[in-house]
């Protein structure tokens, strides 16, 4: 198949946090002529750059097989291609609660990895300056550089990218998809809306998420406390730590995407605060010394689109109806699973 066969498709990527930067520039490399739309004013305005940016092996997902797999695969496929922006965590603990609230025990957990072939360390609970854990693991995971990959896909996508632009609905003409005026042989939506997700069977829910950004001088280590509604501190930058909570971060489960703006748009100052005096407290129950370690520095908020799931699984779903193909995100590793079966499915119409 000759190069010029393929810049004859021509695709639209709709979103540019790290599924649609990926996806597009992956595209572009292999010949194909690629626009991609994203409604903020920048790339990585919504969860890609809100987000915790840990990058996966699956120690977070003990109840999700399905999670843990495409984690493993997708930790060694995105070292491979992006090892320029990612980092060692040297303490990155993963403890069990000694709380009615956990759902696993320690040992049960400890058997899941084993099962999965996760390598981890257990640790003396007392070194780790934890306490009201009955355990604690040192994982292999490690933490994605975000500015770095924001720059990266900046300058490698500049011409391809459309801001301020949202994508509400398509119009068809021919058996072709129409954005503004030009016709595009598919569309691939990326958008954590899902907004044009008319078809796809996928139990969406949509969670307006409430984080927090400290400052501290810890040297890029990690705590989870898990499994269940506890807490993740985890490095964002260079003196930076993004805190979430599993239960308090997640505002409300929302059936559509207007309704979970509306309860980001009206959370009052009071809310916020009341809810970072909760975590916080929560976290001094199991790492005494937090606020001596940690300054709180601002809030953050986005959006997550999920599976409701009871297993509270975080796996990749694509959708391919007839010219477009839905993704429905999982974690950031998985972006190259999700472009390895894109590229497969165009190849039927080269």
């Amino acid at each position: 198949m000759t190069f010029q066969k393929k810049t004859k498709l021509k695709i639209a990527i709709i979103g540019a946090g790290w599924f649609g930067c990926h996806i597009g520039l992956e595209l572009l490399k292999k010949g194909y002529s690629i626009k991609i739309y994203e409604k903020e004013n920048d790339i990585f305005k919504g969860a890609s750059g809100n987000n915790q940016n840990r990058l996966h092996l699956g120690y977070h997902y003990p109840r999700s097989y399905i999670t843990r797999e495409q984690s493993k695969a997708g930790f060694k496929k995105f070292i491979l291609k992006y090892k320029f922006f990612t980092k060692k965590v040297k303490k990155n603990f993963y403890a069990i609660a000694d709380s009615k609230k956990s759902i696993l025990d320690f040992k049960t957990y400890l058997q899941i990895l084993k099962s999965s072939k996760l390598k981890y360390k257990i640790l003396p609970i007392k070194k780790t300056n934890l306490r009201n854990v009955t355990g604690v693991i040192n994982s292999e995971e490690m933490q994605i550089d975000h500015l770095k990959a924001k720059s990266f896909f900046r300058k490698k996508l500049k011409s391809k990218i459309i801001l301020n632009k949202f994508i509400k609905n398509l119009d068809k003409r021919n058996n072709k998809l129409l954005i503004d005026n030009e016709i595009f042989d598919f569309v691939i939506n990326c958008s954590w809306e899902q907004a044009l997700n008319k078809n796809d069977k996928w139990e969406i829910i949509y969670e307006p998420v409430l984080t927090m950004l400290y400052k501290s001088k810890e040297q890029r280590s990690a705590i989870t406390i898990m499994d269940g509604p506890f807490f993740t501190i985890y490095p964002w930058s260079k003196n930076y730590f993004h805190i979430y909570a599993v239960k308090e971060s997640r505002l409300k489960k929302c059936k559509d995407i207007n309704s979970a703006r509306n309860v980001l748009k009206n959370i009052s100052n009071y809310q916020k605060v009341k809810k970072k005096d909760i975590i916080e407290d929560m976290i001094l129950h199991y790492y005494p010394n937090f606020k001596k370690k940690f300054k709180f520095h601002k809030f953050l908020t986005t959006i997550r689109t999920i599976q409701n799931s009871e297993t509270h699984s975080r796996e990749c779903k694509l959708s391919f109806n007839k010219r477009i193909v839905n993704v429905l995100s999982g974690k950031i590793d998985h972006v190259c699973a999700a472009t390895e079966e894109i590229e497969l499915w165009l190849k039927k119409y080269l």
